[in-house]
């Protein structure tokens, strides 16, 4: 492909949104599957992974990209005439799509800044949004890639962890949520954030069982810990080597602080655990030497059938650095300080998959 004024477009890069790169001249051309221009944020948008922000994009050198553009491609003025491609898997290091992330918050809520913090260094762009904005416009939330839910005692937990929250999901934000699980989307829950999951129903089945059906029964709920207490510390994780969950791409065993009351999974029956079990569901359990709930199976998160959603007890959000773990002036000599917590994975991988 080339453009005007002798613009030559590299390597079709479709599959990471973009296409080419400007050799001869300082204007190239810039193609976006399936996207147009919002006019009210100079952005583009569009439907399903497809976001591209350009109005905060620079080059290699350094340089601002600006420019117009219509339906499915642009032209952008590129002064130091670089403007360099970028294949699935590669370091960003011009052009970069930023999966737009919203850390759906409510009353009670107190993990959103940090969780929102993980999600843009990773390289996503998050928002923080109070759930009666979305109950308001529910549109708002196929501005988004990663819907993420986060940890918290929203509305206090007064009938229950989660129970006020799912409700709301489940009963004014259906057809909404529905148009974002049948998409090719992410959604998180931590902690309060699954516990909201599972009272909404839209754990374990996905877009598969959304809505739920009034009269049907729930497979599972999260219930109160076995000690009757809330209990507060770090746990060994691990991870089956099979799960299809996007959030534990290459993860096999990680630590991670866990801080809940109601974070045992309990099963209406043995049927609901084997299913689980044979579609690859149970997404994280506990060392089965310390299961400090008492969570059937060991069960410390569950994934959809997808892969897609997914919800954990534990706090990923809570080590991100390598610092925050109680015991890293011990490990001095083997981790740096300067390293990531085990947790930033999670998010890395949840961004990644838009890249």
């Amino acid at each position: 492909m080339t453009g005007e004024n002798g613009a030559a477009a590299g390597d079709c890069l479709c599959g990471s949104w973009l296409c080419g790169s400007g050799r001869r001249s300082p204007w190239v051309m810039l193609h976006v599957k399936g996207l147009e221009r919002d006019r009210r944020g100079g952005r583009f948008v569009g439907l399903g992974r497809h976001r591209l922000q350009w109005d905060f994009t620079k080059t290699r050198a350094g340089s601002t990209l600006s420019g117009s553009a219509d339906r499915g491609r642009g032209w952008f003025h590129s002064p130091a005439g670089i403007l360099g491609t970028r294949r699935r898997g590669e370091a960003a290091n011009t052009l970069m799509a930023a999966p737009r992330v919203l850390v759906l918050r409510a009353p009670g809520t107190n993990c959103d800044v940090e969780t929102g913090w993980i999600f843009d260094h990773c390289g996503g762009q998050s928002d923080r949004v109070h759930l009666f904005r979305v109950l308001e416009r529910p549109e708002l939330l196929q501005d988004y890639q990663i819907l993420c839910v986060p940890g918290g005692f929203s509305y206090g937990d007064d009938v229950g962890a989660g129970v006020i929250f799912g409700a709301q999901l489940r009963s004014h934000l259906a057809e909404a949520i529905q148009q974002f699980l049948t998409a090719d989307k992410l959604v998180l829950g931590i902690c309060n954030g699954f516990q909201v999951l599972m009272r909404s129903r839209i754990l374990p089945g996905g877009g598969e069982t959304w809505p739920p059906r009034p009269e049907t029964e729930p497979d599972a709920t999260l219930t109160w810990n076995e000690n009757g207490r809330y209990t507060c510390r770090w746990v060994k994780l691990q991870v089956p080597a099979d799960t299809p969950s996007v959030f534990l791409k290459g993860i096999r065993e990680l630590e991670l602080p866990m801080a809940h009351a109601e974070g045992r999974i309990a099963v209406r029956s043995e049927a609901v655990l084997t299913n689980w079990k044979t579609r690859r569901q149970i997404a994280v359990t506990y060392d089965p030497h310390d299961n400090p709930n008492g969570s059937v199976a060991g069960i410390a998160g569950l994934c959809d059938p997808t892969g897609r959603v997914l919800g954990l007890m534990p706090h990923p959000e809570r080590f991100i650095h390598a610092t925050q773990h109680p015991q890293w002036t011990r490990r001095r000599g083997t981790v740096s300080p300067e390293a990531e917590g085990a947790g930033a994975q999670l998010f890395r991988n949840a961004v990644n998959y838009f890249l």
